[in-house]
């Protein structure tokens, strides 16, 4: 369970969904659409909606009131259809959460590169060379 403390962008979020656990948002419909642009929140909404869940109302008021988490009914709960969101959400990860993506995205925020590639100045990874080198976009 996870949800806006400090900020909407944290860290919690995203070791969560790199741990390879579905995060279970609350306040997720609250998200501003700036806040957090590569989030999968199509994903999250979707297991969070899954039968047997409980609802967000029921976890935002156990952990309100610091008491134990309403489990998850598991003669109801579609296992199989949660791995296959879980591994769509491990999926998204990789090729949107990941720094090298964020890093990609902001260069070419700062460039105003719309290319589907970016020069980049900087070493090789034998070395420095002097040269430029290619970065593929998302």
């Amino acid at each position: 369970v996870t949800s806006k403390k400090g900020g909407w962008d944290c860290l919690r979020h995203y070791e969560i969904v790199l741990a390879g656990a579905m995060p279970f948002f609350l306040g997720i419909d609250e998200l501003p659409p700036a806040a957090m642009p590569t989030w999968p929140r199509d994903i999250v909404r979707h297991a969070m909606a899954l039968p047997g869940v409980p609802s967000e109302a029921a976890v935002s008021a156990a952990v309100g009131a610091g008491a134990r988490l309403p489990p998850i009914d598991r003669s109801r709960f579609p296992q199989a259809e949660y791995e296959k969101l879980r591994r769509k959400l491990l999926d998204h990860a990789a090729t949107h959460l990941l720094a090298s993506h964020t890093a990609r995205r902001l260069l070419l925020a700062a460039t105003g590169t719309t290319a589907a590639t970016a020069e980049v100045a900087g070493k090789s990874r034998a070395g420095s060379t002097g040269r430029s080198r290619s970065v593929q976009t998302c």
